[in-house]
């Protein structure tokens, strides 16, 4: 293959050459010389059997003498053939440029062919963007009645189309200039050089009206307006009317034969699932609209045009779309609609490049908020309208961020957390916890290229370097024992693995091509250590080291000295004396001068590296930040953070730095002119516990970046203003990089898998509000179909944003979906662990499952916001309401005895309980309730009788409920795991009549992960595997899934049974059951974490572990009208109110089910109480007893359960300031205030804005014990004396961290104060030995008086010893000895049903 280009043009010469590293295969095209030239034409003119005459020859001599260049030798050759040998010298002239030779070759075609064909015909073609086909070219000349009218000036043709005879010659005359070549699966002919390109542009081009003439017509044939039989109008010339002397009129319109210009002509007839489209038209026809200034049509036909869009991307790319929104912004379309789709494209392109399927549910999903936008609601009805052809799931809400100024992409390809990344002048490449490495056009945002990183593990804190010559890309993993893994750039291939990383060490940099990690020094282009730290210090105390980028010196900082050494000889050159650790060096450029920071001081300073210099060895600057600036009051920062953190130095003046102090403080040090200024930090709220990181300049010293939290914080470099906050949906420590030639910047994030990147030079544009986001996965949601409201758990993880261990903390948030707004029906705050929620179908019940210390149940009344009934029930671990709200079953299958009790919903009160029973479920006609005796025996309980009616044997481990067939019930018995198993096994599942004691039918092959719903009129059954069961005979009546035995998680009916839905990793398919069609893929863009539906479950609402909420509606074609919503409310309405099912639908599912969903207004729902928030909060802070005591252990331990027990009730009852008359809101019983703590009944100790462990600080009054000293608690009447601990009853949550902190803080208050306590009565929290009083002091009477820290550590070993206690008391007891005769007697009894134990 030989390639030709320009070495300046578009820098296509050094991407060869990087492609291509071997020189030899370049050639410089280089003049050819008068001799050579002359030799040529002499061989040519031989081989084509033509000579010239002396005369001649020498007119051809002068002209290759003042060029000799190979295209105008070829020019000069094409020429001369055409002289006669008696031709004047007059007619024998060449031009002496190439440029000219052209135009004189151009004026010879026009004057044998005619002017107005050949200089219309060439117009065309050089006009159009790739080349114009034969018949592309004849077409247009028949569109183009000037050209018509000079070839028909003498006769008027039956049709009026150009002669099919005239391009054929025009194309032999050229022949030598056209080439054919394939553009867009066409044959096409263009110039082949660039000269006549030119060329050709300037002499036909030139004139603007001409040019937009020829735009305008190109852009009519490729819309297709005059094809397909459409006339078009045509004058006749006054010369055709004079000498023809024609009767027509002036004016006629005629057919000319052009076919139509579809976007797609239809499936391949070789492979039907492959659909052909219009490519030409979808490369040309923006070119054309934008040239001839047809903006209102190209705006109208591509920019806005759905159609156009899903056709470009589904044939073409992202890239080539986007190419026609820079074309048109560039042009001046300036219009918001035009500049919100591209950002929109750009920003969520990644997934809709790779489905362009998903556009529509995108556009949507971005663009909902402005909808009333005239320009823009065109394009969101079109997605609405048209989108059931590819995709039929359109979201109801906006539910994606907005196109952002500021967000250039979104780039999303990565499966897990993106760990690091880093800019190439090119590109983006990054890194992911799932082991590829994606490089990104930073041109188009498209992922060009992956590379899979197969059998690695990959560290958090992994780090991609690239080599100073840009050929290498390395990959530092912080695993312990991972080598470092060493590609080549361009060819992403792996070349070396060196070395392994020890558990000690966390260094890691890249100077040039030398890599040093932990000790070792690694040169990576021949993937060897060359070096390690030990070769130059012996000590092994070196804490910083730095290599000059000439690669001549190297600095290693130890204990109170920095030492200079030459790199290759280990020679040491200088010392550098320092009054503590330095924390890092920062050489510049030019390897003269090198920048260190210190630990303790944060001293700046500057030392001369230059060995030619006479300061060589000196410190040449000291930098004293608190001198330097004596007024200023700087952050404290965190105590473990005293150093200089970070030195970033400008690109553009490397005598500027930004320096990074205690983590907390920025200042911009200028040397030159020793002015040092402060980035003022205190406008993003800093404090001292601020933790700023990645400070660092952009590549032109415009701005500064600084991560910190969530936030990514720009200030101007050269004001030193702050411009922007950008809100990162993460938590701190997230990579962050800038560009090196662009002002770019880049952020994963700890949280989701996508990348964005940033264009700073838009800081100053004005973005729109993004969605509701909640920081953690949307994991919980319950729906009250019908009103049309859905309730949603917001909490905090482990690793929240500001540290904090958010346990026992939540919020519930309610979501209208009449009218997309979110109220919080239950403020974020600690109320125990939330194990369940259930919503009453019209919202107007809820019950919560709730652990605190233990575990009960609270049924709210959302009507009336209060508190139904309250159920305490330790150990409960799920809960099953009733259909009608009536009754509530809970299950304790973690106790000895696993149980089942059922409680009234009225009163609260238990109404029966079930021993030794589990999987409880209740008849969706609500008569009866099923559950599974001894896993052996079915049980069938009569509600309205209040006793069990039916006795079956069955081994099941679960029940499913069937719609509509009451009398039927699903059981599922799991197969036995054993260690062996290696796939898991099917279960047996068995749909059962419970009345007459039949099984109906049985589903085979059902998935391991179980059934997952049914359809409402209890016909159909699907499983994990997307398997569709008729439950009446049990067979498969469609199997869905393209992949074998793969289990999806969440999968949906919809209520008539018609279509199923089911997330598949980060999409949203929809299949038609009848015919296995596939009418919708939606991308999600983050990994789902729940699936509900309503309304006939055509509207899902779709959580994604990032926190956000899809809430989509499943549009039928036979729904799909010509209404054309006004605004996004009547959207909302008319997608809502439309009609999925008949009534003859409707009424054949259960009675449950067939009430639709209506919408209401915010205001009916109320929140949640105060009366509720303050009772559940007082709930989960009550707090623990700590009793001081000699009791012997034996009756302690006894002791301490009752005591215990009762404390936890008191305080579970407490509620802030109430007497011992009044009620409790939660349970409604009145609340005696507990003698076993008067601090409990202080309305102090329970204020919710303080702590409650400010309730130690008791009142002379209560000091009975001890007067004049700190007390921990009262003595009454003999009772044991409690008091708060610490540790517990806090404002919020606490961190481990937290709680050991406020330990030792506890401790040095009251250890010392409580060795003078008195004697208290026995206890039953006594330690049973010394060896466990960690802590603990003893008050001079023998007892033991426990202080914060022996309480914690009392705590953890009464875990331990709980834990071994119940282990033992689990082992099964021996077998007894039984005779053959009871044996018997026995197994005869077990094959009848038994009675169970209630």
């Amino acid at each position: 293959m030989i390639l030709s280009t320009l070495p300046y043009e578009h820098d296509l010469l050094d991407t060869l050459k990087m492609l291509v590293p071997d020189e030899n295969n370049f050639i410089e095209v280089l003049p050819l010389g008068q001799q050579l030239s002359i030799n040529l034409v002499r061989e040519w003119l031989v081989g084509a059997s033509r000579d010239l005459t002396p005369p001649q020859f020498e007119v051809v001599t002068k002209a290759l003498t003042k060029c000799s260049l190979p295209l105008y030798t070829r020019l000069v050759f094409e020429e001369v053939c055409h002289w006669s040998s008696y031709a004047l010298l007059s007619q024998t002239k060449l031009e002496s440029t190439v440029k000219g030779i052209i135009n004189k070759l151009f004026e010879k075609v026009e004057k044998y062919q005619g002017t107005i064909f050949v200089t219309h015909a060439l117009s065309y073609l050089t006009a159009s963007k790739n080349g114009l086909s034969d018949v592309e070219l004849e077409d247009v000349l028949s569109l183009d009645d000037v050209v018509l009218n000079d070839v028909f000036q003498h006769w008027l043709p039956p049709i009026r189309r150009i002669p099919p005879l005239l391009l054929p010659r025009l194309r032999d005359a050229l022949t030598s200039y056209i080439m054919q070549r394939e553009a867009n699966g066409t044959i096409v002919f263009y110039w082949y050089h660039r000269q006549f390109i030119f060329v050709a542009r300037e002499r036909y081009l030139a004139n603007r009206a001409h040019r937009l003439y020829v735009h305008g017509t190109l852009a009519h044939y490729f819309l297709g307006t005059w094809g397909g039989g459409q006339c078009k109008p045509f004058k006749y010339s006054e010369k055709q009317l004079q000498l023809m002397s024609t009767k027509r009129r002036p004016q006629d319109e005629a057919d000319r034969k052009v076919p139509l210009q579809p976007l797609l002509f239809g499936p391949d007839s070789n492979d039907p699932e492959k659909i052909n489209y219009n490519l030409r038209k979808l490369s040309e026809l923006p070119y054309h609209l934008l040239e001839s200034r047809q903006f209102n049509d190209l705006k109208k036909e591509v920019l806005l045009n759905y159609n156009w869009l899903h056709a470009k991307l589904s044939a073409m790319s992202l890239h080539d779309v986007l190419s026609d929104f820079r074309s048109a912004i560039e042009a001046g379309i300036t219009e918001p609609e035009v500049q919100m789709v591209f950002s929109a494209l750009r920003v969520g392109g990644s997934y809709v490049n790779q489905n362009p399927s998903t556009l529509a549910f995108d556009l949507l999903g971005r663009l909902l908020v402005h909808y009333d936008i005239i320009g823009m609601r065109s394009l969101l009805q079109q997605c609405d309208r048209k989108s059931v052809q590819h995709s039929a799931l359109v979201p109801l809400f906006q539910c994606f961020d907005s196109p952002r100024a500021m967000l250039l992409y979104m780039l999303e390809d990565h499966t897990q957390i993106v760990l690091d990344m880093v800019f190439t002048p090119q590109e983006l490449i990054s890194i992911s916890k799932d082991g590829t490495i994606a490089f990104w056009d930073v041109t188009s945002g498209e992922c060009t290229r992956n590379i899979t990183m197969s059998d690695v593990s990959l560290g958090p804190n992994t780090k991609l370097h690239i080599s100073g010559d840009g050929k290498y890309l390395v990959v530092d993993s912080d695993a312990i024992s991972s080598p470092v893994y060493i590609y080549d750039l361009k060819m992403a291939q792996l070349l070396y693995t060196v070395g392994r990383r020890l558990p000690t060490q966390r260094r890691g940099f890249i100077v040039g091509n030398l890599l040093c990690r932990q000790k070792n020094i690694i040169d990576v282009r021949i993937g060897r250590q060359i070096r390690s730290l030990d070769d130059y210090v012996l000590t092994k105390r070196y804490v910083a080291c730095g290599i000059t980028p000439d690669q001549k010196y190297i600095l290693i900082g130890e204990e109170m000295v920095t030492k200079l050494f030459e790199f290759k000889s280990c020679i040491l050159l200088a010392t550098f004396p320092a009054e503590n650790l330095p924390s890092m060096f920062v050489p510049t450029e030019d390897s003269k001068r090198v920048y260190v920071g210190y630990y303790d001081d944060c001293l700046f300073k500057v030392f001369d590296i230059n060995y030619e210099s006479r300061t060589f060895g000196d410190v040449i600057l000291t930098f004293n930040y608190r001198n330097a600036l004596p007024g200023f009051r700087f952050l404290e920062g965190p105590q473990h953070v005293r150093e200089l953190s970070e030195i970033a130095v400008s690109p553009v003046d490397d005598k500027v730095v930004l320096l990074n102090i205690k983590r907390c403080n920025l200042i911009r040090f200028n040397m030159a002119i020793n002015e040092a200024k402060v980035v003022n930090v205190k406008v993003i709220g800093a404090t001292n516990k601020t933790y700023l990181f990645g400070a660092s300049f952009t590549y032109n010293g415009k701005y500064i970046v600084v991560g910190e939290d969530r936030f990514l914080h720009i200030w101007d470099a050269l004001s030193l203003a702050f411009l922007s906050t950008i809100h990162l949906h993460s938590v701190s420590g997230f990579p962050f990089t800038v560009s090196p030639s662009l002002n770019l910047v880049a952020a994963g994030s700890t949280i989701h898998t996508a990348i964005k990147v940033w264009d700073l030079d838009k800081v100053n544009v004005k973005d729109a509000l993004d969605t509701t986001v909640y920081e953690c996965p949307v994991d919980t949601v319950c729906c009250a179909s019908d009103v049309r409201v859905v309730f949603v758990k917001s909490w905090y993880g482990l690793s929240s944003t500001k540290g904090y261990q958010y346990l026992d903390s939540f919020g519930i948030d309610m979501w209208n979906l009449g009218t997309g707004n979110c109220e919080s029906f239950l403020p974020f705050n600690r109320y125990g662990k939330l194990l369940q929620i259930e919503v009453s179908s019209d919202a107007c019940h809820m019950a919560l499952l709730l652990q605190t210390r233990e575990t009960y149940i609270l049924v709210i009344n959302i009507k009336t916001s209060k508190v139904h009934c309250t159920i305490d029930k330790p150990n409960c671990q799920s809960m099953v309401v009733s259909p009608f709200w009536d009754y509530i079953c809970t299950c304790c299958a973690g106790t000895p005895v696993k149980e089942v009790q059922m409680w009234n919903l009225k009163d609260g009160k238990e109404i029966v309980r079930f021993y030794q029973a589990e999987s409880p479920v209740f008849s969706l006609n609500g008569k009866y309730i099923l559950y599974i005796d001894s896993g052996q025996t079915l049980i069938i309980y009569c509600l309205n009788k209040m006793a069990p009616i039916h006795y079956l044997s069955c081994q099941a481990d679960l029940l499913l409920a069937l719609p509509v067939k009451h009398r039927l019930v699903l059981t599922v018995k799991w197969p036995k795991v054993t260690a062996t198993s290696v796939h898991m096994k099917s279960p047996e599942v068995m749909v059962r009549d419970f009345h007459e004691n039949k099984i109906v039918s049985r589903l085979y092959n059902v998935s391991p992960s179980g059934i997952k719903d049914f359809s409402k009129d209890g016909q159909l059954a699907v499983d994990a595997q997307l398997q569709v069961y008729n439950l009446s005979s049990g067979n498969i009546i469609a199997e869905l899934s393209d992949e074998e035995n793969k289990d999806f998680q969440f999968v949906r009916f919809t209520y008539d049974g018609v279509y199923v839905s089911w997330v598949d990793e980060f999409s949203v398919k929809v299949k038609r059951i009848e015919d296995l069609t596939l009418v919708a893929h939606t991308s999600t863009h983050e990994r789902p974490t729940s699936l509900q539906t309503i309304d006939y479950g055509y509207v899902s609402i779709l959580g994604r572990e990032d926190g956000r909420m899809l809430i989509m509606k499943l549009i039928q074609s036979k729904n799909q009208s010509s209404y054309k919503p006004d605004s996004a409310k009547d959207r909302l309405h008319f997608l809502l109110d439309s009609e999925v099912c008949s009534s003859d639908v409707v009424s054949s599912f259960d009675l449950l089910y067939q009430k639709k969903g209506t919408c209401i207004k915010d205001g009916d729902l109320l929140k949640a109480s105060e009366s509720i928030r303050n009772a559940m909060i007082q709930r989960a802070k009550a707090p623990h007893a700590i009793i001081s005591t000699s009791t012997p252990p034996s009756v302690a331990r006894a002791a301490e359960s009752t005591a215990f027990d009762k404390s936890r009730r008191a305080s579970s009852h407490r509620a802030g300031s109430i007497d011992s008359r009044e009620q409790s809101p939660i349970t409604g019983s009145p609340i005696t205030k507990s003698p076993l703590s008067t601090t409990a009944s202080n309305p102090a100790s329970f204020d919710l804005d303080q702590d409650v462990s400010a309730s130690m600080h008791t009142s002379s009054e209560q000091q009975n014990s001890c007067e004049g000293s700190p007390v921990l608690g009262n003595s009454i009447s003999g009772s044991p004396a409690l008091s708060p601990c610490p540790l517990y009853g806090q404002k919020r949550s606490k961190s481990v961290q937290d709680m050991f902190t406020l330990s030792k803080r506890s401790s040095r208050k009251l250890d010392k104060s409580a060795e003078n306590l008195c004697s208290t009565s026995a206890s039953p929290t006594t330690f049973r030995n010394r060896s466990r009083n960690r802590g603990a002091t003893n008050n001079g009477s023998g007892s033991v008086l426990q202080t914060p820290t022996s309480v914690l550590m009392s705590f953890m070993e009464d875990i331990q010893a709980s834990w071994k206690l119940s282990r033992k008391k689990s082992k099964p007891p021996r077998a007894p000895v039984v005779s053959k005769a009871a044996a018997a007697a026995a197994a005869e009894s077990s094959l009848r049903d038994r009675t169970p134990s209630i």
